[in-house]
């Protein structure tokens, strides 16, 4: 059973996406806001998909208990599941292991030896709670019962008349013996059982935990981008997370309802519009930015969702800087089946050549394909300084030279369309199948994105003579 809970790693996977939600940082809070700014739910179907694999497979054994060598082999089959219990203010999974130990081994103390046919079955159980603190679990359980236990052979290493009587001996030392054997052999299955759900859950968490802490929450935290109003719940079909970043300015944000999510998905996001400007004002307010620094700032905030590099520089482009606005240098707003997103510059400078201000603003319509979904851009990137009455003023010179670097600029930034096919589960996992979209919506200041689990068709099998 050592190797048999690996899955285990994937529902930690799971929860401690929860738990990188459940750290809040020191901000003022403004006055008291009871609707999120995103919100996450994941199946309890998902949580299966990616732990509740099965396990078969074959191991030596090989251990000494006192005096006594024991040597063999064994055969393990089981299954490891996923339960969600309800809690409105902690999300709590409840893992089950279920499963058979066939055994085939020889016990050998001096010149005596036994070879036993034994199996097992067992389930065991830990819980595991994912709160405000992060991510704890308690002991585990164990439930074993002896299914069999066969002595097939007593052999001894004595020649002549000694092999017979010591072999007598030796039967009816096991036959009274054999009771408090076989309450031994239960206990040390249940207690391994256990041993091996504690050993990997201790591990596993320590694992995500330092993984989550480094790669998502600590640098979130340093860019003054985590939530800080969190709260974790679950049902008996999901577990969901509801967050609010504050706006930096300590400013009341007032939203619209949340949107409804469409049927029971796998995996949902609702997004608030503020999360993303609350987001950009924290990360590039007042901030000058060369091209490269700006690059890389737009591959960390979109590459993990457009699954495409961003470069708004080419070979031969001339030195490029910009500096943000103190105020809204980037705003998002969902409306209508449109994403807008305007992207403010208060000073450029393109080689030994500096700009005023201009912005640039380009809009999405949302369309939603088989598995996933797409931005198209509506018409060109709207390039103006601020206040400019499009049709009634006209740009000077220099505005139109920056106008049009811009557009050559930004054009590779915010591309005339963005594709996001079906999200594929981890490929280790065997059959946890891909996510496809069944809703993606984009209305009254809110994105909706919901996905469901395709299963893998298997394949055909082959006719073979």
């Amino acid at each position: 059973m050592n190797r048999g809970m690996v899955q285990f790693a994937a529902t930690i996977c799971v929860v401690s996406l929860v738990a990188s939600f459940t750290s809040a940082q020191e901000r003022p809070a403004p006055p008291a806001q009871n609707i999120p700014n995103v919100l996450v739910e994941v199946s309890l179907d998902l949580a299966n998909a990616l732990a509740g694999q099965s396990i078969d497979r074959n191991d030596p054994v090989q251990e000494r208990k006192g005096r006594m060598n024991l040597s063999g082999s064994s055969h393990t089959q089981s299954k490891m599941s996923v339960q969600f219990a309800p809690s409105d203010y902690t999300a709590i999974v409840d893992l089950y292991l279920k499963g058979t130990t066939d055994a085939n081994t020889t016990a050998r103390q001096g010149p005596v030896s036994l070879n036993l046919s034994t199996g097992f079955s067992y389930w065991g159980t830990k819980r595991i709670v994912v709160d405000a603190s992060g991510i704890r679990a308690y002991g585990a359980q164990s439930c074993p019962r002896l299914e069999y236990n066969v002595l097939n052979c007593i052999g001894t290493s004595f020649r002549g008349p000694l092999d017979p009587l010591v072999r007598k001996i030796a039967y009816k030392v096991y036959t009274k013996q054999q009771p408090k054997i076989e309450r031994d052999a239960t206990k040390s299955a249940g207690d391994t059982v256990r041993q091996k759900f504690d050993e990997t859950a201790n591990e596993q968490i320590q694992n995500a935990n330092k993984k989550y802490y480094e790669e998502l929450r600590g640098p979130m935290e340093k860019r003054g981008v985590f939530p800080q109003r969190i709260r974790v719940m679950s049902s008996a079909h999901q577990i969901g997370v509801r967050a609010l970043l504050y706006d930096p300015a300590g400013k009341v944000q007032n939203f619209n309802p949340v949107p409804e999510i469409h049927g029971w998905p796998d995996l949902a996001v609702r997004v608030e519009e503020s999360l993303l400007n609350n987001t950009t004002q924290a990360i590039f307010a007042g901030k000058r930015f060369t091209g490269e620094e700006l690059d890389k700032e737009f591959n960390t905030l979109l590459k993990p969702v457009l699954k495409e590099e961003i470069k708004s520089a080419d070979v031969g482009d001339m030195p490029f800087s910009i500096t943000f606005p103190k105020e809204k240098p980037f705003e998002f707003h969902f409306n209508k089946g449109q994403v807008s997103v305007t992207l403010r510059g208060e000073e450029y400078t393109s080689g030994d050549r500096e700009f005023d201000a201009m912005n640039t603003t380009a809009n999405y319509k949302v369309i939603k394909t088989e598995k996933g979904f797409v931005l198209e851009r509506v018409g060109d990137l709207q390039i103006f300084p601020p206040g400019f009455r499009p049709g009634v003023d006209k740009l000077g010179a220099r505005e139109q030279v920056l106008r049009k670097l811009l557009e050559k600029k930004f054009g590779r930034v915010f591309k005339p369309k963005f594709e996001v096919d079906e999200l594929k589960l981890p490929e280790e996992i065997p059959n946890a199948g891909t996510l496809a979209t069944t809703q993606v919506e984009a209305d009254k200041g809110w994105f909706v994105l919901a996905w469901r689990r395709l299963v893998p068709t298997p394949a055909p099998a082959v006719a073979t003579k």
